[in-house]
C-alpha cells in the first residue's frame, strides 16, 4: 500500500460523519448558498445608492443654489392729505407745503373722508354739499376714488353725508365706509355691495385692521373691536371722560391709536396695554380739542409706522409714535381741515427718510 493511501485512510478513520439524513444536509447546504446570494445582492444595492447619493450631491454643489426671493419693501412716507371745506383734497408736506390734489369747486364744498389705498396707487374720498349750499344732489356727490395713474375719477357710491370713515382692504380690492350707523363694504369699482352686521351697535367710526380680518370701531365713544364679519365683538376702551375718537390700527396691526380731548392715546387691540403718548395742549397751547365730526379721519398713522399726525383745529401736529418730538406743521390762515390721512410712496420713487 503505498504512502498517500494510508494518510488517506487515517483520515477517513477520523473523520464523523453528522448524524443527519442526507436531505437535511442537502438543504442547511442550498440555504448556506441562499444567503450567501441575498448578502451579495444587498452589498450590491448598497453600493449603488451611496454611487447614485455622492453623484448627486457632486450634481448639486456644481450648480448654483435658487435666489431667494427678494423681500418686499415697504411703502415709503408721502406727503399727508388734507381735505375739509376745502373745494377737493390738498397734498400737505411735512415742511408745510401745500399743492392741489383734487380739485372740485362747487360740486363738493365739503370733503368729508378720504383714505389712499395700500400701494398709493389710488384715493377714495367722499364728497358733498356742506348743508345750504346750492349743490346738494350734484351728481359729482358720493364716494369717489382718483386714479393716479390714468387721471380717472370715478363715482362708486352716490349720495351725501356720509359718515368720515374710509379706509381700504390690505390687498385693495375692497373699501368700506361707515353711513347710517353700519359699517357697510364694496368692491373698488363700487360693485358687490356688502354690510357687515353690528347689532345693538351704532357706529361712528370703523378703520379695518392691516391684515383685512378685523375692524375697530368707535360707537358712543368707546372703542371695539370686530371681526370683519361683525361678530365677536370686544370692547377695548369703555366710554369714560372724553369719548375716544380716531381710533386707527398701526400698519403692523399692534397698536391701536386715538385721540381722548386733548391726549392721543395708543392701545393693544386686547386693551390689555394703553400709553398715553401726548398731550396737544403742550404743542398748541390753544388746542381746540372738542369732538369734532367723532370720525377715524383727525388721525393717521404713517405708511411706515414711524410717526402719527393728527388734526387739532386748524393745525396739524406730527409727532414720533412714542408721541416724542410733537410739532405743529405750518398752517395756513385760510386752513379749514377736520381731517388727513398719509399717502404710501412705492419703494421705487421713495423719498429721503424724515431727519
Amino acid at each position: 500500500m503505498s504512502e498517500h493511501t494510508k494518510l488517506f485512510e487515517r483520515a477517513a478513520a477520523r473523520f464523523e460523519p453528522p448524524d443527519l439524513p442526507m436531505e437535511d444536509l442537502l438543504e442547511r447546504q442550498d440555504r448556506k448558498r441562499r444567503d450567501r446570494r441575498i448578502a451579495a445582492g444587498a452589498l450590491g444595492l448598497a453600493v449603488g445608492l451611496a454611487a447614485i447619493f455622492v453623484g448627486s450631491s457632486l450634481l448639486r454643489s456644481s450648480q448654483p443654489a435658487p435666489a431667494e426671493p427678494a423681500p418686499i419693501a415697504p411703502m415709503a412716507n408721502g406727503p399727508l392729505t388734507v381735505y375739509g371745506f376745502t373745494g377737493g383734497l390738498r397734498s400737505l408736506t411735512l415742511d408745510g407745503q401745500r399743492t392741489r390734489l383734487v380739485r372740485c369747486g362747487e360740486h363738493c364744498t365739503e370733503t368729508s373722508s378720504a383714505a389712499w389705498s395700500p400701494d398709493g396707487s389710488r384715493v377714495a374720498f367722499a364728497v358733498a354739499c356742506s348743508g345750504g349750499c346750492g349743490s346738494a344732489g350734484d351728481p359729482y356727490h358720493g364716494i369717489r376714488v382718483l386714479d393716479l395713474a390714468t387721471g380717472e375719477d370715478r363715482l362708486v357710491v352716490g349720495g351725501e353725508f356720509f359718515e368720515p370713515s374710509l379706509d381700504w382692504s390690505a390687498d385693495g380690492s375692497r373699501i368700506s365706509y361707515v353711513h347710517d350707523g353700519h359699517i357697510h363694504i364694496i368692491d373698488a369699482d363700487g360693485s358687490n355691495p356688502t354690510q357687515v352686521s353690528t347689532p345693538r351697535v351704532a357706529v361712528d367710526a370703523a378703520d379695518w385692521s392691516p391684515d383685512g380680518t378685523r375692524f375697530v370701531l368707535a360707537s358712543g365713544g368707546a372703542l371695539s373691536v370686530i371681526e370683519a364679519d361683525g361678530s365677536d365683538r370686544t370692547r377695548v376702551v369703555l366710554p369714560a371722560g372724553p369719548h375716544a375718537l380716531s381710533p386707527q390700527w398701526s400698519p403692523d396691526g399692534a397698536q391701536i391709536a386715538y385721540r381722548s380731548g386733548c391726549i392721543v392715546w395708543t392701545i393693544s387691540p386686547n386693551g390689555e396695554q394703553r400709553s398715553r403718548i401726548v398731550d396737544l395742549r403742550t404743542v398748541l397751547l390753544r388746542a381746540a380739542c372738542g369732538a369734532n365730526y367723532g370720525s377715524s379721519d383727525e388721525l393717521a398713522w404713517s405708511p411706515d409706522g414711524r410717526f402719527i399726525a393728527v388734526i387739532v383745529g386748524r393745525d396739524a401736529v406730527v409727532m414720533n409714535a412714542d408721541g416724542k418730538g410733537a410739532r405743529a406743521l405750518p398752517a395756513h390762515p385760510r386752513s379749514s381741515w377736520f381731517g388727513l390721512t398719509w399717502q404710501p410712496i412705492p419703494p421705487a420713487i421713495q423719498p429721503p427718510p424724515e431727519t
